[in-house]
């Protein structure tokens, strides 16, 4: 998306809910295959009442790897089991504003999942534009084959 750095820290974003449960499958399950810290602080997190939409939690992997967990997913509780998140635009803009400096001052490079077009990921231009809007350093999408 946008050039410029990236020869140096890798900070991969992650899109979660603030429930505490962190799924075993899918992109969580590669996160977790890489570092079992993201999900130990994210659960830590929860316990201690420190998930809340728009924040954004930086967890360092070692090896100029860091995963950002950004609490932007929203439940509808009366929705039927199963139903995914849904993207909260705000909660985004507020998350990626906080984890903009920190990635600008490190020169570090963002790779972010491009989310599914259902559920979540239905405002996948809205993710986009905000990225965008925020990030002034090099940002790299990946789209995956389910």
């Amino acid at each position: 998306m946008r050039g410029g750095g990236g020869g140096g820290e890798r900070i991969v974003l992650v899109f979660a809910d603030a429930s505490g449960r962190w799924p075993g499958k899918g992109f969580f399950r590669s996160v977790s295959a890489l570092s079992g810290k993201p999900q130990a602080a994210y659960e830590a997190a929860h316990e201690n009442g420190d998930l809340s939409l728009g924040d954004a939690h930086l967890v360092e992997c070692g090896s100029g790897l860091a995963v950002c967990l950004l609490v932007v997913l929203k439940r509808d509780k009366r929705a039927p089991h199963g139903t995914p998140p849904d993207l909260c635009a705000a909660s985004l803009d507020a998350a990626l504003a906080r984890l903009a400096p920190v990635a600008a001052r490190r020169g570090a490079s963002l790779h972010s999942p491009r989310l599914p077009s259902g559920g979540g990921g239905g405002a996948w231009y809205s993710v986009e534009r905000l990225l965008r809007k925020h990030a002034a350093v090099q940002t790299t999408v990946y789209y995956f084959k389910r």
